[in-house]
């Protein structure tokens, strides 16, 4: 009886065997996928990548960046682009010019320039007179110290005229910048037979013209 039993249930489990491997290939024939042991974990959404923040400034190349691209030049910094400082030009000396215009002064066209400087020297403290120089023309220019140019002034001439034994006659003017005047097609005389017109006509016909009247003519 027991025997029966045990052949009876060898039985049962063979055919429940050979129904699961038919059941199998019937799945496998079908196309059904069969079931899985245990269902998948839950997969977490995935997390966007978060934006990268483009910087809108060129980086500024290193040492070693520069040496590898020899004609990249790069950009110039706002320190080299500020224009130095530039300091204010210095003063001009004032200059006097004392006007020999040819006249016999024996006492300046005579004496060296070193003499007439130690002379104006002693008559003229201040303002400083820093040196005497003789143009071809015979005239002299003294140029007196910027920082006391508040002091040379027109009473000052007639203190130079005496230190160099000059007489009032003698012109003393400042330095100033000139140019010359040339004049066209100017009567020499009235007619023929008139004598022609003298320089100091001609200076005087040219000292009423409207146009020139305010130059001052040397």
């Amino acid at each position: 009886m027991v025997r029966k039993l045990e052949i009876a249930e060898s039985s049962l489990i063979r055919q429940s065997q050979d129904l699961t491997r038919s059941s199998s290939r019937f799945d496998a024939a079908a196309g059904i996928p069969p079931l899985p042991a245990t269902p998948p974990p839950p997969v977490a959404p995935a997390t966007p990548p978060a934006p990268v923040a483009h910087s809108t400034t060129r980086p500024t190349p290193t040492f070693s960046q520069a040496a590898r691209c020899p004609g990249q030049r790069s950009a110039p910094s706002a320190r080299l682009l500020k224009p130095p400082a530039q300091s204010p030009p210095p003063p001009k000396p004032v200059r006097v010019v004392v006007h020999i215009d040819g006249q016999s002064l024996p006492s300046i066209t005579n004496t060296s320039n070193t003499t007439l400087f130690r002379s104006l020297s002693a008559v003229i403290p201040s303002p400083l007179l820093l040196g005497v120089h003789r143009l071809g023309s015979g005239n002299l220019v003294l140029p007196f110290q910027p920082e006391t140019a508040h002091s040379v002034n027109t009473p000052l001439f007639a203190t130079i005229r005496t230190a160099l034994g000059a007489d009032g006659g003698t012109r003393v003017s400042f330095d100033v910048p000139w140019s010359r005047l040339h004049l066209a097609q100017i009567p020499a005389r009235e007619s023929p037979d008139a004598p022609v017109f003298s320089q100091e006509d001609l200076r005087a016909s040219l000292e009423q013209n409207p146009l020139i009247a305010g130059l001052r003519i040397t």
